[in-house]
């Protein structure tokens, strides 16, 4: 269920996004930091455009259906009004439609903070075939990200990567990564000859290329792929099934290595925030994985996993640590420790729900004065990314 109603007359703080929490990005920088926000006296509230039950069609091959899931949504735009009315914080997390220029964000700004939570280079000039095929100038008319950027009292950026753009639109900007809830003890790991990749039709074009050094490895292991519907090579023994939390911790606790290919090439790459990473390593899987600049920054190479970027290297990696004990077990428990401390939700939880309330207790009565003089007012509070 995407609108969550608080509980009680506590201060409130609203997520925003384009789709509900069962899509990553919504759940993992918005909806899991209910508890640690709700221990510091705030009630967070989600809402999304899209409710779960439209996400078929919107991801479908209809536009017809397509059409009618944005006219459903827009039809709830009076409820999201009541519930800003009530609101102290609002964080958008990319954006409110998939469409249109940022008149909803700017508004939701007025005589309350406002945050922009990015967590992809949403800003560069590419639609994904299946996420809707909404023109460009449909898109994002009148430069909407930046207008976004400039209007936010602080932004959180996903990557330093991502942080470098956002700060030539607003002085305030914090690095903070999507975390998960890291288990307090590593999980046991299987050591039989599994590689897993998890994901979504986003990213799914991205696993091929790994695959095909994963059939070169010998002998092949297993795979398994949770979230996309890829060509496997022949020869290749594996598994795809869709997405579904169940079916990602049912993937984690089998497979020894996680793969994380990105293709370089692809305007959206470097903008990736590393969260497969993440994951691998909060269950002790040490990654191979493409080394962009978030990914580089988050698995040093030969320490929680092994960096590729060729064919052959990509082979390479995998075989030495499927093989390889002792570098696994090093990698796995470099990995995990690397997870704990620097990207679990116990560790993030406590800091966003102080951000906010700060923000909260420091909420205009009536409109911001200006930008300059709001960003002034947080910069020195803007702590980085422990990666």
């Amino acid at each position: 269920m995407s609108d969550e109603s608080p509980s009680g007359a506590r201060p409130r703080v609203i997520f925003l996004a384009v789709h509900p929490p069962s899509t990553a990005a919504t759940r993992l920088r918005a909806a899991q930091y209910r508890s640690a926000v709700s221990v510091v006296g705030l009630d967070l509230v989600v809402w999304s455009f899209f409710r779960e039950a439209d996400l078929a069609d919107w991801f479908g091959p209809s536009q017809l259906q397509r059409l009618v899931v944005v006219l459903r949504a827009l039809l709830r735009l009076p409820k999201l009004a009541g519930l800003l009315r009530e609101a102290t914080v609002v964080v958008v997390q990319r954006e409110v439609m998939p469409l249109g220029p940022p008149l909803i964000e700017l508004l939701a700004g007025r005589r309350r903070r406002l945050v922009w939570d990015v967590d992809d280079a949403i800003w560069q000039p590419y639609v994904s075939p299946t996420a809707g095929r909404v023109p460009r100038w449909l898109r994002a008319p009148g430069r909407k990200f930046e207008r976004i950027g400039r209007r936010a009292d602080e932004i959180w950026a996903g990557s330093e990567e991502l942080a470098r753009w956002c700060r030539r639109h607003n002085d305030c900007v914090r690095v903070v990564p999507t975390v998960v809830d890291v288990p307090t003890r590593r999980p046991p790991v299987a050591r039989k000859r599994v590689v897993c990749w998890i994901g979504s039709h986003a990213t799914g074009a991205f696993v091929e290329q790994a695959l095909d050094a994963v059939a070169r490895v010998e002998p092949p292991p297993r795979v398994l792929v949770v979230g996309a519907n890829p060509t496997f090579p022949d020869g290749l023994d594996g598994e795809i099934v869709p997405w579904s939390l169940d079916e990602e911790r049912r993937t984690l606790s089998k497979a020894r290595v996680g793969l994380y290919p990105i293709d370089r090439t692809h305007p959206l790459a470097d903008g990736k925030c590393g969260f497969k990473a993440v994951l691998y390593m909060s269950r002790g899987i040490p990654p191979v994985l493409t080394p962009t600049p978030a990914n580089a920054a988050i698995v040093r190479d030969g320490v929680e996993g092994l960096h590729a970027d060729d064919p052959d290297a990509w082979r390479e990696a995998i075989q030495r640590l499927l093989d390889d004990d002792d570098l696994w077990e090093r990698c796995s428990w470099a990995a995990y420790e690397r997870a704990r401390s620097n990207y679990s939700l116990d560790v993030w939880g406590p800091r966003i729900a102080s951000i906010l309330r700060d923000l909260s207790s420091a909420a205009p009565r009536g409109d911001h004065t200006g930008p300059g003089v709001r960003h002034r007012r947080h910069a020195d509070r803007a702590e980085p990314s422990d990666s």
